[in-house]
């Protein structure tokens, strides 16, 4: 009878650290960030914005093609719109 209330003393309490230890580790998950840091932080050593002169280039080309086009386009556009307009 001893041995057994002995057994049930130290099985209760084995139960209830182990319900403690469960109640701990769902208690880390829950309180774990999901994300993680992939790389540290590290500071640059060259400035990272866009090429100024690079875009300034570019959209001066483009301009001046888009430019030329509606010069030579605009003429001929025009006069073959006349020509549609007429005949209807």
């Amino acid at each position: 009878m001893q041995l057994q209330s002995q057994y049930n003393l130290v099985f209760a309490v084995y139960s209830e650290l182990a319900k403690q230890l469960e109640t701990q580790r769902l208690q880390v998950k829950k309180d774990t960030p999901i994300f993680t840091v992939l790389k540290p932080v590290t500071i640059p050593s060259e400035k990272a914005t866009p090429k100024r002169a690079l875009i300034l280039v570019v959209y001066l080309f483009l301009g001046f093609v888009l430019s030329i086009g509606y010069v030579l386009v605009k003429e001929p556009l025009q006069n073959i719109l006349k020509e549609i307009r007429a005949t209807t």
